[in-house]
């Protein structure tokens, strides 16, 4: 990813943040936190209807005496959330203010803020703050009405288009091969008896040191 040392610095700020919401979601009663500006727009905040399966808004295992589900993970700097539909704005709000919290801004002497966007509107604007039932997390399609994780569809053309140009193939450079040992990785959960095949690819590598 081009990075050093950094990673272990920035990803303890932002679990931080997860712990944060996670702590205030297990509070009861749940706090009463002030609209964010993000999610006081409407297509960010509430759910759209069409997209929820009509079993999850009532599922049929549903005990009445447990609390609904809210829940915030991180991946570096993405977060993942899930909710029961119930809970949704609620969660939404909640991570809003605690990546603020910890990402905040610092006045300079002159008064003059350093605060800078955070949280990417981009993103959100391209749905990333959306609820949904089907969703790309990570680049895997989850869906979890089926309760089955996928390659997307850019990603079955990735791979296919890897194993053509590779397959022929008998030699190739160092960064390549790289390339081609990462993004296997990435999609060797949807492709079965990959798990034993790395060790075969990797020890080109050994036997071949860069120099």
């Amino acid at each position: 990813m081009g990075w050093m040392h950094s990673p272990p610095y920035f990803c303890t700020f932002t679990e931080t943040a997860t712990d944060i919401a996670n702590a205030a979601l297990r509070c009861r009663p749940y706090p009463t936190l002030p609209p964010h500006h993000l999610a006081s727009l409407q297509k960010y905040c509430v759910p759209c209807e069409p997209q929820f399966h009509p079993d999850v808004l009532h599922p049929a295992t549903l005990n009445c005496h447990q609390d609904p589900l809210a829940y915030a993970d991180i991946y570096i700097d993405d977060f993942i959330s899930l909710s029961q539909p119930i809970m949704a704005k609620q969660m939404l709000c909640t991570i809003l203010h605690s990546i603020d919290a910890i990402f905040r801004s610092t006045p300079l002497p002159n008064n003059k803020p350093t605060w800078k966007q955070i949280i990417s509107a981009s993103k959100l604007a391209l749905g990333d703050g959306a609820w949904s039932t089907s969703k790309v997390v990570l680049g895997w399609q989850l869906d979890t009405t089926q309760g089955t994780m996928s390659l997307p569809k850019h990603r079955e053309e990735r791979l296919h288009q890897l194993l053509s140009y590779f397959g022929p193939k008998h030699r190739t450079s160092r960064w390549k091969w790289y390339g081609l040992l990462g993004e296997l990785r990435h999609m060797s959960v949807a492709l079965h008896g990959a798990r034993y095949l790395f060790s075969i690819l990797q020890s080109v590598l050994v036997q071949q040191p860069a120099v």
